[in-house]
């Protein structure tokens, strides 16, 4: 099974700060105490099923969901990106990875690269591996572990960089909801799925084979990106208008595993 980038207690920690509550109030709500909800979501206690699907009902998660991630019964059906012209390039950081990607067109080998992740050599080697020429650079959005090695891409593919205006790079261009890009048969329609981060992008893309949604840190298999900005607002992006595609869209998200559209609207306990 993959190994999905949250952990039952991230889940349980994202929707309290997400409503607002502090662990007291929460273990008030469910009748534990404020020790063991932040053992909880340390993920180092892992109450019964009964006891989970109560914290869920308090935080609007779906229970079942909730106990199905705790208890292993839940990981993505893999995804094939070859038959997508796309490529995942992992890269670590401090404790975790982040992805970067690659798209393109399968005729021409026009390319997209979405984020730079840490490392630049494999994106380099991805480039060459498939015959690629990198023809724009786009950004899910610009927190550290995202952009490392933004300037050493820059410089090596000169290119445009598309960005969003609240989260601004020197020397991009800006675009916005409903902007469109092509690179060769790809369309990107850019969606403003703020939340996560004040400028947060998914870029859609369609054309020349299956439909993918490049998510950057919006939703992960089984779970949504930390609010950092706003709770609501991401929530009601990532349902509204990422759900929302088609079923069989592919979602990339900055960490964790490969899904889709219909995998979380199954399985994810944020999206009931």
């Amino acid at each position: 099974m993959a190994k999905l980038e949250d952990l039952y207690g991230d889940i349980v920690g994202k929707a309290r700060r997400g409503q607002k509550l502090t662990e007291a109030d929460l273990g008030k709500k469910v009748g534990l105490s404020e020790q063991q909800i932040k053992d909880l979501q340390a993920s180092k206690w892992k109450p019964d099923d009964a006891t989970l699907r109560k914290v869920a009902a308090a935080l609007g998660l779906a229970g079942d969901r909730l106990v199905a991630i705790a208890n292993d019964r839940y990981s993505p059906a893999p995804v094939d990106l070859a038959r997508s012209a796309a490529a995942q390039i992992t890269s670590p950081f401090e404790d975790y990875f982040v992805h970067t990607y690659l798209v393109w067109d399968a005729n021409t080998k026009e390319a997209v690269l979405f984020d730079t992740g840490t490392q630049a050599e494999p994106i380099h080697e991805a480039v060459r591996k498939n015959g690629l020429t990198v023809k724009m650079l786009c950004l899910t959005h610009t927190h550290a572990d995202h952009i490392v090695v933004l300037d050493e891409v820059r410089r090596k593919y000169n290119v445009p960089i598309h960005a969003s205006k609240a989260e601004p790079v020197d020397g991009a261009k800006f675009v916005r909801e409903g902007d469109t890009l092509r690179c060769g048969s790809r369309t990107l329609k850019v969606l403003e799925t703020d939340g996560h981060s004040p400028g947060g992008f998914t870029f859609f893309v369609t054309g020349g084979g299956p439909s993918l949604a490049v998510v950057g840190d919006a939703i992960f298999a089984g779970s949504m990106g930390g609010p950092m900005v706003s709770y609501e607002r991401l929530h009601s992006n990532v349902k509204n208008k990422i759900l929302t595609l088609q079923d069989d869209t592919v979602l990339m998200p900055g960490h964790g595993p490969l899904t889709t559209v219909a995998e979380e609207k199954r399985n994810n306990p944020f999206f009931p």
